[in-house]
């Protein structure tokens, strides 16, 4: 899924890709999709708000209530993480 982050537009893609599987009744499903595009003035806006939305799932025991699709992204979405 998410190899060698380069730049954000390999991020949106690696979103679009986890928001894709999700249901969509997930609750989760909408926060992909906003960043499965660059929806912020600034790329530095992007970039903590995702950080934020990630926050939430790689902190604390949060990825045992995540759907399937996020549990398996767990890994790239920990290294994302800490590339943003």
């Amino acid at each position: 899924m998410l190899s060698d982050v380069q730049d954000l537009m390999d991020v949106k893609v690696f979103m679009r890709g986890i928001a894709e599987k999700l249901p969509a009744h997930s609750p989760y499903k909408a926060d992909f999709d906003f960043f499965s595009a660059i929806n912020y003035t600034t790329q530095s806006e992007y970039r903590q708000g995702l950080k934020s939305f990630l926050e939430t799932i790689v902190s604390g025991a949060a990825i045992l209530t995540m759907p399937d699709p996020v549990k398996e992204a767990y890994p790239q979405i920990v290294k994302l993480y800490g590339w943003l």
